[in-house]
């Protein structure tokens, strides 16, 4: 990045809040609302488009420049079947962020809450902004990425931000507090680039350490298992010429989101209070979205042996997730240089308990399988290839599957987590970051444990109340 240009200065905010995806989308709308704060709202990328409102075109999203384009380093235990052993690692780049090209899946709430309105996709940034970015206390600047948080060393409080826009460069100032909503990925980064991280590797890519703490460790990615697909003596009625009328009625399979039919979950003796250990999305067959092969990041044996022999008009496949994995991955900085994508390995079954517990869930599906509505539909297992070298279904052979099927879920977190100990947390309990003054970071990166729902839902409530924590101090 070419650092040699002149500054610009952007003036003072009382707030700077850096991300306006699934949670910087709430908390400048709810800080908004205090009609004598004003609030600059930063993000890299640009803003939603009607085509990111079809909640069945997830998948074609991530082939544009609303996602960040991630992948993880090679895995040593997992993504066998992906290139390079590398896993999609989804992260949205725009107004919204991921809330507007995930797969729309909010639980914990009721059937009338979790519809998509009208037939469309409902993000943080339609639900909160549409209608908050009126205001004139609320300044949103789109393409702005935020390449270091201000921090007076001596005094180790925050001041402000610099960024970049086309080739300008910018700085500006906070009055009241700089508020990082990057995400699981993008927040370490911006953190380490700024000095706050592990001495050590701060030290390794020749950045100066004003705080020494574990920023961008305690990654917590789910596996998700793919290889469980049936072919059934169904068939799916209609593709995209079909489809696209019935849309425009707010109906049809345009507006199933990601192709979705069911969620379930699973519990098991190993979970004590009922919590559940894994949560299964039901995909029936679709000849709608022919790109999956593409967004998985799948190589081309994967894609010449298994996936080009499975019909997207007959074929259903059960998703499977380990909600509680052990496995912990980390984040780092690739170099200084902020345009430069973050190390992410996600360290997919770097724990073996993660496979074997899989693997429990791979049986509980398959049981499930010999049921009598699957009978009706005279449901078959399509084999996995390259795993033929095992008794077919033993448990090698299911051990060889979860190595090549299983990839990331996209749901990571954990990366900035919250605690009392600058020894193995981040942030503290109102999301301050330790030792620094005027600094905090919300969204799912705080999580320092494993959650059993999906952490944009989490994400959201966080947001909505620190809003209110922010509001009782300042107001």
């Amino acid at each position: 990045m070419d650092i040699t240009y002149p500054i610009s200065d952007l003036g003072t905010y009382d707030f700077i809040i850096v991300g306006a995806g699934t949670v910087g989308s709430v908390i400048a709308t709810r800080l908004s609302e205090i009609h004598n704060w004003n609030i600059l709202l930063l993000e890299a990328g640009g803003e939603e488009t009607d085509f990111s409102r079809i909640p069945n075109m997830m998948h074609y999203l991530q082939f544009s420049e609303m996602n960040w384009g991630y992948l993880t380093t090679p895995q040593k235990n997992g993504c066998f079947g992906m290139k390079e052993r590398k896993c999609m690692a989804l992260r949205g780049k725009c107004v919204g962020g991921t809330s507007a090209i995930n797969d729309l899946m909010y639980l914990g709430a009721s059937k009338t809450q979790i519809n998509v309105k009208f037939g469309k996709r409902q993000s943080s940034g339609t639900v909160f902004l549409e209608n908050a970015r009126q205001r004139t206390n609320l300044r949103l600047i789109t393409k702005a990425l935020v390449t270091k948080i201000i921090i007076n060393k001596k005094k180790k409080v925050a001041e402000g931000v610099l960024f970049v826009k086309g080739n300008f460069k910018y700085s500006v100032n906070a009055r009241k507090e700089v508020i990082v909503c990057g995400g699981p990925y993008n927040s370490p980064q911006l953190l380490m680039l700024s000095g706050i991280g592990p001495k050590d590797h701060l030290e390794e890519v020749g950045i100066e350490v004003i705080e020494d703490l574990p920023v961008g460790e305690n990654l917590l990615e789910r596996p998700l298992f793919q290889g469980l697909t049936f072919r059934t003596n169904y068939t799916f009625a209609g593709g995209l010429k079909e489809a696209i009328p019935q849309y425009l009625e707010g109906l049809g399979p345009l507006t199933n989101p990601a192709n979705m039919e069911a969620v379930g979950f699973i519990h098991t003796k190993d979970v004590p209070g009922g919590v559940p250990m894994f949560e299964y999305i039901f995909i029936p067959p679709n000849s709608i979205n022919p790109v999956l092969n593409r967004v998985y990041n799948f190589d081309g044996d994967l894609t010449d042996n298994y996936l080009s022999n499975i019909n997207r008009t007959t074929d259903m496949t059960f998703s499977l997730v380990l909600l509680h994995q052990k496995s912990k991955g980390r984040v780092t900085l690739k170099s200084k240089n902020p345009i430069d994508f973050p190390n992410i390995d996600v360290n997919l079954f770097g724990q073996p308990e993660d496979s074997d517990n899989l693997l429990k869930g791979i049986e509980f599906l398959l049981k499930l399988s010999k049921t009598k509505a699957f009978r009706n539909i005279d449901a078959t297992l399509v084999d996995i290839p390259f795993c033929e070298c095992f008794e077919k279904y033993s448990v090698p052979y299911w051990n060889c599957a979860i190595r090549h099927m299983a990839m990331t879920s996209n749901q990571p977190y954990g990366t900035v987590a919250m605690g009392r100990s600058k020894k193995n947390s981040v942030v503290d309990n109102s999301l301050k970051v330790h030792g620094i003054k005027k600094l905090r970071v919300v969204g799912a990166a705080i999580f320092p444990s494993t959650i059993s729902g999906h952490p944009s839902t989490v994400a959201v409530m966080v947001a909505e109340k620190i809003s209110d924590v922010i509001k009782d101090k300042y107001f």
